[in-house]
């Protein structure tokens, strides 16, 4: 059949034959199929071997051997001790497929399964065969190596060697058309003898079928490494987020080098210098030297990297602080954000470390590191600066109560003086208020902002009876009566309040509450109400205690009226400024049982006018005590 035009049409005439010898015969079980070998024909030979090749890819009971080793062969034909080999091949797969025969090594010919490259560079490729083979160098002066071709025919394989069932081979430079063949069609190149070696093997010595333009798979994404060293891509700047600035050189198991940038993971060793995120960047903190750790594909390595001082333009500086009221004696913590700007974007720091912190407003207030301490009350201003610019926070500093004022409430009378000791005296923190422990079961809660809480006392005992009493006026919610653990109550105000509990306290808390009480619905249960705002002082005719000033706001110039009942003692006047300090005072006013005023120019005990703003008119006597608010206005 040596002009036979059909041979492109070998394997599905092959499958057409197998389908009737399929309708003949159903109990087939097994065919085998003998690889021709190289010998007389025409140049479709190596077509065919691999269509034979193919064929167990389509039909799972064909079993293949080769014929390219079988001895006297004459070109054409075998003589009597080749049709012998053939057949003791043809047996071996018999006796195992049909009689349960046990070899510890395959009876048919080694099989492709698959060809691909080693690396993305495509100069390695690896052959994978159905069992273990082995790479039969030479066969006299001929070398392996020369008997593989390429699609890309300027390639040629530079050396090659078998382990396990794969073959690796080594090409002269990257193959461009991924396409192999293995042995010749039929002669030596350049030569009228038949191929006949050398060959890839199994473990029996059989030759492994010969495969025709068999595509070759590109590269796995991932191939394995021999080592992994981390290098510094560039210097990064103080405050930046810099990517890509380190490298790592990789070296694979095809002894090839390679440059990563990306996929890796970083961890800065010095936090206070940078922090490495999961994303591959790192944010710069402060100038130095920061030791980086990068980890990749089970590879680790460290590498030291160079943080420049910034060259980003600074814009401005943000300067947070939990609170902007606090007691003296008490201390905050400030943080500064700084806003960089470069050409196309701007960019946040935390700059706490490294600006020059300042505090005015009291000899007794200290800053160090965005850590404030106040000694005294006054009114701070805290400052941060860096590079001429700047940044402040006004803080408020309240004074530490030494004293409560006197307070009837509900036919009860709280001490005049409540005296605050060391022992009990520290404050405890509410959400958005401080509080003292005092003597006699009393506490005092003293707002830094706006209060609205829920209360909630906690007596060691069954019940207990408590009063919440507002510090300016007997305006708070209030409950009396027997108050179970855990029960609540709501209260509202900007003043602070004190509660006072008849029983042993084990510990009070209190959280905010997003909006304030409606003191309309506040049961009454008979306390005594405030003392009205108005007053009709008439000497002896029925007149209410009471004080009262006007005209408010004053400018600057105010009326303070009051009266005490008789017996009443001595009055004081003070007045206060919002943080609590005494302004102004009148002591000891003997005269009482009369109605009694005067007149207050605005100016302190040292005669200097006051500024514009809220002060209090505090009247107290032995028996009573009242609060005015006096708003002076220039």
């Amino acid at each position: 059949h040596h002009s036979d035009s059909l041979y492109k049409k070998w394997g599905i005439m092959w499958d057409s034959l197998r389908n009737e010898w399929r309708k003949d015969f159903p109990a087939i079980k097994n065919i085998t199929v003998c690889q021709i070998r190289h010998g007389c024909g025409m140049d479709w030979q190596e077509y065919v071997r691999n269509e034979q090749r193919l064929l167990a890819d389509r039909h799972p009971e064909v079993r293949l051997i080769t014929t390219s080793d079988i001895p006297e062969h004459d070109g054409c034909h075998f003589g009597t001790n080749g049709y012998f080999a053939i057949g003791e091949r043809i047996f071996k797969v018999i006796s195992k497929e049909l009689y349960g025969g046990e070899f510890t090594y395959a009876v048919t010919a080694p099989r492709l399964t698959k060809a691909y490259f080693a690396t993305k560079r495509e100069k390695n490729l690896f052959l994978e065969f159905d069992q273990p083979v082995i790479w039969q160098d030479t066969l006299g002066k001929r070398l392996m190596k020369d008997y593989f071709y390429f699609g890309d025919v300027t390639v040629r394989a530079d050396n090659g060697f078998a382990s396990g069932n794969r073959v690796q081979i080594n090409l002269t430079k990257r193959c461009s058309i991924p396409e192999i063949s293995y042995t010749t069609n039929i002669y030596y190149p350049d030569t009228a003898e038949y191929y006949k070696g050398p060959f890839i093997t199994g473990a029996t010595g059989q030759p492994a079928l010969t495969f025709f333009s068999q595509h070759i798979d590109k590269a796995p994404d991932t191939v394995p490494l021999i080592s992994v060293k981390a290098l510094v891509a560039k210097d990064v700047e103080q405050y930046s987020r810099s990517v890509e600035f380190i490298k790592l050189e990789t070296v694979n198991y095809m002894g090839e080098t390679d440059t990563v940038l990306t996929g890796f993971s970083l961890k800065a060793l010095d936090t206070f210098l940078a922090v490495a995120t999961i994303d591959g960047s790192l944010h710069c903190r402060n100038t130095g030297t920061v030791r980086i750790a990068t980890h990749f594909r089970g590879f680790r390595d460290t590498v030291s990297v160079t943080i420049i001082p910034t060259t980003a333009q600074l814009d401005s500086l943000s300067l947070s602080i939990p609170q902007d009221k606090i007691i003296e004696g008490d201390s905050l913590f400030a943080g500064v954000t700084a806003f960089y700007r470069t050409l196309d974007t701007i960019f946040t720091a935390d700059v706490d470390t490294i600006v020059t912190w300042s505090v005015s407003g009291s000899d007794y207030a200290k800053v160090n590191g965005g850590f404030l301490k106040a000694d005294s009350a006054a009114q701070l201003e805290m400052k941060a600066e860096l590079n001429g610019v700047n940044t402040s926070k006004i803080i408020d500093v309240y004074p530490r109560p030494s004293f409560m004022r006197r307070i009837r409430f509900a036919g009860s009378t709280i001490p005049e003086r409540l005296c605050w000791t060391s022992d009990n005296g520290n404050p405890f923190r509410f959400n958005d208020s401080i509080g003292w422990l005092a003597k006699n079961r009393y506490y005092m809660v003293v707002p830094l902002g706006s209060l609205m809480l829920r209360i909630a006392l906690h007596p060691s005992e069954d019940d207990n009876s408590i009063v919440v009493i507002g510090l300016d006026t007997i305006k708070f919610a209030k409950y009396n009566g027997r108050m179970v653990a855990n029960e609540t109550l709501q209260v509202t105000g900007t003043e602070g309040f004190m509660i006072k509990t008849y029983d042993r306290l084990d510990y009070i808390t209190a959280i905010s509450l997003p909006s304030p009480v409606d003191m309309n619905n506040v049961a009454d249960d008979g306390y005594e109400p405030p003392v009205s705002s108005e007053y009709s002082f008439s000497a002896n005719n029925g007149l209410k205690e009471g004080l009262s000033v006007s005209p408010n706001p004053a400018n600057p110039s105010i009326k303070i009226e009051w009266y005490i009942k008789e017996n009443g003692g001595q009055v004081s006047i003070f007045i206060t400024d919002p943080l609590g300090r005494i302004v102004k005072d009148w002591r000891n006013i003997e005269k009482k049982g009369i109605k009694r005023a005067l007149i207050w120019d605005g100016r302190d005990n040292s005669g200097r006018l006051l500024p514009s703003g809220l002060y209090f008119c505090n009247l107290g006597s032995l028996k009573a005590s009242y609060i005015k608010r006096i708003v002076l206005l220039h």
